[in-house]
């Protein structure tokens, strides 16, 4: 047996090469990088139970309760939201039913699967990325229907064809600036510790582009812009219904209380949003920028899974806030049990 070890100062051996083979792999983050080291091989960090859990039940969750969203919103007609906000609100659920959907399909055919190849890659990864730059356009869309609604009612009108255009926009945008993971996303072969050969999704970068510029770009374009209008707009919608209050406090009419519902719902999209997109940003910049910064990874996972709960909120937002559309939900869910009572009577 190959006895040639890294040595922690005695005689002893600290690894063999039949450790390398059969393991165990060492615990802690210094003993692990020195089996890597010695081994020549690279230790994968194993999805916990919990992960799995999770981004199963966002998956759910996100899936059911967004095609109810858009399911809904179509038979809403007693005008809580007007047609530009509904085609706004629906545009957000694809985004979000999508980088959920994404997000489960890039996790299992990322890493030792048949389906690791270049093209799945590219198209999976792609998209994903192009579908969570998109859900930020998306919410950035409804927080300027209402900034137009609010602050500038008289300057401008949007139509619902204008509230389209607004979608194909950041759908345009969004895959503009996620080219990059269409690009240089691709089958990279790691030896990985106890498994040999696994392929692996990764980023294979021209060595004569400055790819941090790029990232940083690509994150300053998809997220920080949309986060910066997110709140601009909301801010000023807040002032402006400070001073309207303050003009008008004994206006109770339904229209007003119908108007404040909805500025609420953005309200709350907005402020999920921006607690659940910040941790993923820094986590991307922090893994973008060329200083080595050692990222927790369970800071990853909840920067991850904080953008898989954005995805899945909407449903419970707008049912808390609005009686119509939790009516409209009752209606639909019992359609099945109407349907069957009116067989049975008939």
């Amino acid at each position: 047996m190959n006895t040639t070890s890294l040595s922690n100062g005695s005689s002893k051996p600290m690894f063999t090469q039949d450790q390398c083979q059969n393991g165990p792999i060492p615990d802690g983050d210094e003993q692990q990088a020195m089996f890597q080291a010695f081994c020549r091989c690279n230790i994968l960090p194993h999805p916990l139970l919990v992960e799995e859990i999770f981004s199963k039940f966002f998956l759910t969750v996100s899936v059911m309760g967004n095609l109810l969203v858009i399911i809904v919103l179509y038979r809403m007609k007693r005008g809580f939201f007007n047609a530009p906000m509904k085609a706004l609100l629906q545009n957000l659920s694809i985004a979000d039913t999508a980088v959920c959907v994404l997000y489960n399909v890039n996790d299992a055919v990322g890493v030792g699967s048949p389906l690791t190849t270049s093209g799945f890659c590219k198209l999976f990864g792609g998209l994903l990325w192009a579908s969570l730059s998109s859900s930020s356009c998306a919410v950035c869309c409804v927080s300027i229907e209402r900034y137009l609604a609010v602050v500038k009612p008289l300057e401008f009108n949007l139509t619902k064809k204008k509230a389209l255009l607004m979608i194909i926009f950041s759908w345009y945008y969004s895959l503009l600036f996620t080219i990059l993971d269409f690009y240089f996303l691709e089958k990279i072969v790691y030896k990985v510790c106890l498994r040999g050969d696994v392929a692996i999704c990764g980023y294979s970068h021209l060595p004569d582009i400055d790819v941090t510029v790029l990232n940083l770009l690509n994150i300053i374009a998809t997220f920080i812009i949309p986060l910066i209008i997110v709140l601009y707009t909301n801010v000023s919608i807040m002032a402006v219904m400070v001073k309207s209050a303050k003009a008008k406090k004994k206006n109770t009419t339904d229209q007003s209380n119908k108007h404040s519902g909805v500025i609420m719902i953005v309200f709350l999209l907005t402020a999920i949003y921006v607690i659940c997109s910040v941790p993923f940003t820094v986590n991307y910049v922090l893994n973008a920028i060329p200083v080595v910064i050692d990222v927790p990874r369970q800071f990853t996972a909840v920067a991850y899974y904080l953008m898989l709960a954005n995805s899945s909120c909407n449903p419970f937002i707008y049912s808390f806030f609005s009686a119509e559309f939790r009516r409209e939900c009752a209606n639909l869910i019992s359609l099945p049990y109407n349907w069957i009572k009116d067989k049975i009577n008939g």
